[in-house]
Order: C-alpha cells, then sequence, then structure tokens
C-alpha cells in the first residue's frame, strides 16, 4: 500500500467499523475508513480511483501481498468455496491474514533484504 500517514508516516492501520448506514452502504463500493495504529488518525478513501481493481487485506488493507497454498493453511468452508469458483488465495504478511479474493494482485510482498556485514577476523 503507498499510503502513509501525513502524521507520523506509518503505513499500519486499521479499518473501522461503520457506524451508520451510510458508511455501511460506502463499504459496498470501497468506501473504506481507516486509524493508524501509531498515531490514531482516521482516514477516509487514501486510494486513487485505479487502486479499487486490486486486491486488498480485509483486516489492514494493504495492497503488497503473498500467496498462500492449500497444503500449509486450512481454509474456512466459505473460503474453500471462493477458491472453487477461480478466486486467488493472497496472505498479507503484514497482519498474517489468508483470505480469498477475485481481483488481481497489485505488488507482490518482498522481504526487505538487509546487507549483511561480514565480522573481521581475529588475526593472531
Amino acid at each position: 500500500m503507498a499510503f502513509a500517514c501525513p502524521n507520523c508516516g506509518s503505513r499500519k492501520f486499521r479499518l473501522l467499523h461503520p457506524r451508520t448506514v451510510s458508511e455501511r452502504f460506502a463499504e459496498l463500493f470501497g468506501g473504506y475508513r481507516l486509524r493508524c495504529t501509531d498515531c490514531g488518525t482516521h482516514y477516509e478513501n487514501p486510494w486513487t480511483l485505479t487502486d479499487w481493481l486490486y486486491a486488498k487485506c480485509p483486516k489492514c488493507c494493504r495492497t503488497d501481498l503473498s500467496f498462500w497454498s492449500r497444503h500449509y493453511y486450512r481454509p474456512p468452508a466459505f473460503v474453500s468455496f471462493l477458491i472453487a469458483l477461480g478466486a486467488h488465495p493472497y496472505r498479507c504478511n503484514a497482519c498474517r491474514h489468508n483470505f480469498a479474493s477475485f481481483r488481481k494482485l497489485k505488488a507482490r510482498y518482498q522481504r526487505s533484504r538487509t546487507k549483511v556485514i561480514p565480522s573481521p577476523t581475529k588475526t593472531a
């Protein structure tokens, strides 16, 4: 997810539950309300129009996802039904949530690679 909090720069967000009927109706069309977990600031619709085409994590709304396999994870019956209909099995590595979606993948999750600095060898 390319969106970062303007106050603290964090990329950690949680979905807020809809409180009114209009907020529930807006969620049907992708109008999510988010809260930054670091500073507590609330946001509505931080994405552009083209971002609605891609899969998002239902818990934290991140778009950098990876895949999961049935070999390692036994999904609930509804998720298995969606996969049987042709949905893709996605995993959010930020919140470790497995889900299925018919939308395509925007960005594949890649672990950040840290540069390994060799330790100095002692010479006798």
